[in-house]
């Protein structure tokens, strides 16, 4: 029987870069998928994004809004893609 493709997990530095993509739900579905299962295992980017969250309310009461560029969004995405296709671990250099 085969197994199915698992991409690598996520590592803090990928989430901490995705999470704004992942607040506003504009990322890929694999990659939110792929951030869900690392806040599953991860106590501190949990709190990172409780953090995050919490700010994120305060900016939106003062009316600041800050949008993440598609083409940060398209980079991010293909730096994940290829850090898969490696296997590449957390810490761990091309």
């Amino acid at each position: 029987m085969r197994t199915p493709f698992r991409p690598a997990p996520l590592t803090c530095q990928q989430f901490v870069e995705l999470v704004g993509g992942y607040l506003d739900r504009s990322l890929p579905e694999r990659l939110l998928r792929a951030v869900d299962e690392h806040l599953r295992g991860c106590d501190e980017c949990r709190e990172y994004l409780a953090q995050i969250r919490r700010t994120s309310i305060v900016l939106a009461e003062l009316g600041v809004s800050l949008p993440i560029p598609q083409d940060l969004l398209d980079r991010l995405t293909a730096a994940f893609d290829e850090a898969n296709a490696l296997g590449l671990q957390d810490g761990q250099e091309p």
